[in-house]
């Protein structure tokens, strides 16, 4: 008991005391903020992962799409529907079943 009254009235222990509660408590850069600011900084760093593996997706599509004429031809088929002059290209849709 007397310890702990010793160590409450230590001028040193309780100028600690106050600036440990400032710091967490009342500064800008409190400790809740930072952890805010950390977790959020992992998932942005997650989400600019997933884009540069994107990005390097895209990339070497690019690069298919340039070299190679038949991959360009099935991607304009594919995507844009474009066929030669003398096609006819019959498109089945699929219904939802109920």
């Amino acid at each position: 008991m007397k310890k702990s009254i010793r160590l409450i009235k230590n001028k040193y222990f309780l100028s600690s005391l106050i600036l440990l509660v400032i710091l967490i408590a009342f500064e800008d850069t409190n400790i809740y903020r930072q952890f805010k600011s950390l977790n959020k900084l992992s998932e942005l760093q997650e989400v600019n992962d997933l884009k540069r593996i994107e990005i390097e997706e895209i990339k070497v599509k690019i690069n298919e799409l340039t070299t190679n004429p038949e991959e360009l031809e099935k991607f304009a088929r594919e995507t844009y529907r474009m066929k030669k002059a003398n096609e006819v290209i019959f498109l089945f849709v699929e219904e939802d079943q109920k």
